[in-house]
């Protein structure tokens, strides 16, 4: 008897220990690398006669174990079925804001350059409150109601602490980042017709 009561919890708590070691090393982890894999990304266009709002948003499905590091950028542009490209004049407001679920942490302005809206916002955890991983654009527009147009909606993820300065000198934001970060971020181009 006194066998049976000490071989029984030594019975559970090996098998305890043996199968939450195997959980733990099978269960799926997301990397920076990876995460492109799984994120979200929804965008929606309203047209109200000649004023477009273009809703964009992301959600990142698991955070990289690898943690938090460097700026992500969101590049928006629109071209006109006759491939002509949209102006800057044509933009009247663009919006970014990081949320944790309802709430609003953070709430940044677009740049317009070369035609392009580009937002940039920072990956980081301050004060257990993780920025980036989850959030949306909004951009507002003035076009022509007899036209056809394609939105362009380009997430960019960087994984390493970076400046990337005058990015409006650059011919695009892709080639900057290819020469300052070699194989340390990755792109997501979603489009809309409307």
């Amino acid at each position: 008897m006194n066998k049976f009561v000490f071989l029984l919890p030594v019975s559970v708590m090996f098998l305890l220990f043996y199968f939450g070691f195997h959980y733990i090393n099978n269960s799926e982890t997301a990397t920076n690398e990876s995460l492109q894999n799984d994120i979200t990304i929804s965008l929606d266009v309203n047209r109200n006669g000649k004023e477009v709002r273009l809703t964009g948003a992301w959600d990142w499905t698991q955070m990289p174990v690898d943690g938090l590091i460097g700026d992500d950028y969101i590049m928006i542009s629109l071209v006109r079925e006759d491939g002509k490209v949209i102006t800057t004049e044509n933009y009247l407001s663009a919006e970014l804001s990081l949320l944790k679920g309802n709430e609003q942490l953070q709430s940044i302005s677009g740049e317009l350059v070369d035609n392009v809206v580009i937002f940039t916002f920072p990956n980081q955890i301050i004060e257990h409150e993780s920025y980036g991983n989850r959030g949306e654009v909004e951009v507002v527009l003035q076009l022509d109601d007899d036209h056809s147009y394609n939105a362009t909606f380009t997430y960019v993820h960087t994984w390493i602490d970076h400046q990337l300065v005058g990015f409006n000198r650059l011919h695009s934001l892709e080639a900057g980042l290819s020469d300052i970060l070699t194989n340390k971020y990755w792109s997501v181009i979603r489009s809309k017709q409307f």
